[in-house]
């Protein structure tokens, strides 16, 4: 990614996650123990299975070093987060 901002959907920010991972090679069960999610959430979230709250979001990314910006501000399910690197 560049510099600037793109609305990703919930499959690319899996994705994007999962490469984020394997990218600083940490496995599943590493990733679970450095932002205190659970490894089948961890695998929902990358595989874009089910819904997840920005809180979640928030740690996974915590935890990856990549920050998460929202639109507006505001932490919600319903918002769309902006992912930069």
């Amino acid at each position: 990614m560049s510099n600037k901002s793109s609305y990703l959907s919930r499959r690319q920010i899996g994705i994007f996650l999962k490469n984020a991972r394997k990218k600083k090679k940490l496995t599943l069960y590493a990733m679970a123990k450095m932002s205190g999610i659970s490894i089948g959430q961890l695998q929902s979230v990358e595989k874009a299975n089910a819904a997840y709250t920005a809180e979640t979001l928030i740690k996974i990314t915590n935890a990856l070093g990549i920050e998460v910006i929202f639109k507006d501000g505001e932490y919600s399910e319903q918002v769309n987060p902006t992912v930069t690197e």
